[in-house]
């Protein structure tokens, strides 16, 4: 697929991954502390640009305009 003269290449390993860290309220406050340190994993569709190629997830692809 061509855009604007880059191609455009469909690939499912295309994913944005990355690590977290957020702070929560305990559920349940019988300690002092009500607070903790919880790590969220998030794992998303992406794009890689690599010269004049990007490769892109099939979801983000079919967001195109045609």
């Amino acid at each position: 697929m061509m855009l604007a003269g880059v191609k455009i290449v469909p690939h499912q390993l295309a994913r944005d991954v990355r690590t977290e860290f957020k702070v929560q309220r305990m559920p349940i406050q019988k300690k002092r502390k009500a607070w903790r340190v919880v790590r969220v994993d998030i794992n998303r569709p992406g794009v890689y640009v690599i010269g004049d190629t990007i490769f892109m997830h099939p979801d983000l692809v079919a967001k195109l305009p045609r």
